[in-house]
């Protein structure tokens, strides 16, 4: 559920309203399901790597983690 709905938004760069007409969900339902698939796949990233920021929040580096990692 998630992950579709990233990949349709941040990877394949449809609007919130297309992605949610082809889900046949609402578009405040498409905002939410982004959002919450933005802070997991953070919260994956950053809890196996150590992730470089630069002041706007842009990634400008990464050191992968524990080998038990699947990022």
């Amino acid at each position: 559920m998630y992950r579709d709905a990233i990949t349709r938004v941040d990877l394949d760069g449809q609007t919130h309203q297309q992605a949610a007409d082809q889900l046949g969900i609402t578009v405040s339902g498409m905002k939410s399901r982004v959002q919450r698939a933005r802070g997991q796949l953070k919260d994956m990233l950053t809890g196996c790597c150590s992730v470089e920021l630069d002041r706007t929040g842009a990634v400008t580096d990464y050191q992968h983690g524990e080998s038990t990692c699947d990022c």
